[in-house]
């Protein structure tokens, strides 16, 4: 239950970390950008539709012959100020508690999933999780974790707080990367020191500007399990696009999913400027994240433990 949309994900999941998908849905409900809006707070009307929400997840599961239930919520839920009170009702509704991961635990249980995901060889990753309302970042090689933070650099946030015109202006995507490079500032000299030789990024926005890409460089749409890697060149002439262009026109952009449109310009600048910072030459987009983490830690690992 995330700050852009919240994801079911059912799978069957084997020992060795296979994961094999039942059935996937996708509800965009902008959960983070209601609490901006709200000063902090769900609304009951925002609060009424992820109720609902939950209530078709009850069913779905039904259908599917009631498989075992982890109802993880990230950002939105943790932050807003009323946030408690929609995950008890949240867990009520869906038969099981829901269980608010810290921005820490988010980093970590995503980072399960591109240990199994990505080939690692002997190489230290810098991954990325972007969402609505965070940026998760590890560094970590394919038995262990070093570094493990969140950012409030989240796509949603980032486009509600500093974004005031469409296209977006000069300054404003000079105080974009100016923010990335702030929030990225504590963490320079380690991130420097660990000499990572890939980045990998996750998360429904990093997918859609995946999918975008395919369509654009090769007219055609990524498969549902297919990863990939763009080059640096690449990504700015993505992102010149993006910036540049209103939001009638992005959506006339072949591969542009119409419920990210508006987003996309401002989740392409901050991996954009994460890549140059960290000093990497190309980006490599999982189809693997939190979710499957999710699953992996539960099966694989024995339970979510306390990271």
């Amino acid at each position: 239950m995330g700050s852009t949309s919240f994801n079911l994900l059912i799978a069957d999941v084997t020992d060795r970390g296979d994961i094999i998908p039942v059935r996937q849905k996708r509800w965009p409900l902008r959960l983070g950008r209601a609490s901006i809006n709200q000063g902090g707070q769900i609304s009951p009307k925002m609060g009424r539709k992820a109720l609902e929400t939950a209530s078709e997840v009850v069913e779905i599961m039904r259908q599917e012959g009631d498989p075992i239930l982890y109802p993880i919520a990230t950002s939105a839920l943790r932050e807003a100020r009323n946030g408690n009170r929609w995950v008890a009702s949240l867990g009520r509704t869906l038969g099981a508690p829901v269980r608010v991961l810290s921005g820490r635990e988010e980093a970590k249980i995503f980072f399960r999933a591109i240990q199994e995901r990505v080939d690692f060889k002997s190489d230290l990753i810098f991954g990325i999780d972007l969402g609505g309302g965070s940026l998760e970042v590890t560094i970590g090689d394919r038995q262990s974790i070093d570094l493990a933070c969140t950012l409030p650099l989240g796509a949603v946030r980032l486009n509600h707080e500093l974004v005031s015109e469409d296209p977006i202006p000069q300054e404003e995507q000079r105080e974009i990367r100016r923010r990335v490079k702030q929030e990225l500032a504590p963490y320079a000299k380690k991130i420097e020191a660990a000499k990572v030789s890939k980045a990998v990024v996750a998360g429904g926005t990093a997918r859609a500007l995946a999918q975008l890409f395919s369509m654009q460089q090769f007219g055609c749409e990524l498969e549902e399990d297919e990863i990939l890697t763009v080059d640096l060149g690449d990504l700015k002439d993505l992102n010149r696009t993006l910036v540049g262009f209103t939001h009638k026109k992005r959506l006339a952009m072949p591969g542009m999913r119409a419920r990210r449109a508006d987003i996309l310009p401002v989740g392409c600048l901050v991996l954009l400027t994460v890549l140059k910072e960290v000093g990497l030459k190309e980006l490599t987009f999982s189809d693997w994240g939190l979710r499957e983490g999710v699953l992996l830690s539960q099966v694989t690992d024995r339970g979510l433990r306390r990271l």
